[in-house]
């Protein structure tokens, strides 16, 4: 009697086991985009504050990009699932930039979330596609505000 509590006991935990690691990721490309957005936004709150505005303007359209992402995973939770390949997660790519540290991670970070929210499926209600111009309208930001902090 023992021993017949004790197997149901490993095939149950067994069983619970195999579940969990047998169930998919949820929006991991998605999440990525949203870390890499969140860490976009810390570089811009580092980086000097005089940009001509751009460097504000990237951090608001950052947490719009952050907004639309939140509201693309919770969509796509809703309304279907998303397929990935767990080694296209991360590509690490990082350049520096000598004269505005912050101000380029910013935009490495940027163009990382950009990377995994093409990646990610297409199908968030809108949502993805939004966060997408709002990444790419923020890296023009960051880029105009490298431009004119190197002018003056």
């Amino acid at each position: 009697m023992k021993n017949s509590k004790t197997i149901f006991a490993l095939a149950i935990s067994f069983i619970f086991a195999l579940t969990i690691f047998a169930m998919p990721v949820d929006q991991p490309f998605m999440k990525a985009a949203k870390t890499n957005l969140n860490q976009a936004k810390s570089n811009l709150n580092k980086a000097t504050v005089d940009k001509g505005g751009h460097r504000n303007k990237a951090l608001g359209l950052v947490k719009d990009a952050i907004n639309e992402v939140e509201q693309g995973i919770k969509f796509d939770r809703r309304n279907g699932t998303e397929d990935f390949d767990a080694n296209d997660i991360f590509n690490g790519s990082e350049t520096n930039s000598m004269d505005q540290p912050y101000m380029q991670k910013a935009k490495d970070n940027l163009q990382e979330a950009l990377d995994n929210l093409n990646k990610a499926t297409a199908d968030k209600g809108g949502h993805r596609n939004k966060a997408i111009d709002l990444v790419k309208e923020a890296i023009e930001q960051v880029n105009k505000g490298i431009a004119f902090d190197r002018k003056n």
